[in-house]
């Protein structure tokens, strides 16, 4: 009796695992512009019935919040950009009015090298999903080599 608890148990818990990893299917891509930049684009999928917090911080939920990990190949230029823009709504959960996105956003980053030979663009994502019901914390790693 406990093994087909136990057994229950972990393939529920696997089950909500696999569930907390695909509300967003991420791209990541860069493209070298005529000016010596490069442009890094994040493009996230977020399936039906769930949202994405902006990158604009507010008081209430985590905002979505990219690290790269730069050295001596590069450095940023300005900061993260949002296409489309957000569609602002209150938040019932935090009683306050929030930036979110649903279905298909494009986070760019321009990106000045320091270096004629390749590199790599690395870093991490952490963002927070919901669906009106629950909300899910994520991190997303992201790594796209340069030539």
């Amino acid at each position: 009796m406990k093994k087909i608890f136990l057994s229950c148990f972990l393939a529920m818990f696997a089950l909500a695992a696999v569930a907390q990893t695909s509300n967003v299917a991420w791209k990541f891509e860069q493209k070298k512009n005529d000016d010596g930049t490069i442009t890094f684009s994040a493009t996230a999928d977020v399936a039906a019935n769930w949202y994405m917090y902006s990158t604009q911080p507010v008081d209430g939920p985590l905002p979505t919040e990219f690290k790269f990990n730069t050295g001596k190949d590069y450095t940023l230029v300005d900061g993260i950009k949002e296409s489309p823009k957000p569609k602002e709504k209150y938040d019932e959960a935090f009683e306050v009015n929030v930036k979110v996105f649903e279905g298909k956003v494009v986070f760019t980053q321009k990106i000045k090298p320091a270096t004629n030979k390749p590199f790599t663009i690395s870093g991490s994502i952490s963002y927070q999903t919901c669906s009106g019901e629950t909300c899910i914390m994520n991190d997303t790693e992201f790594s796209v080599a340069v030539k």
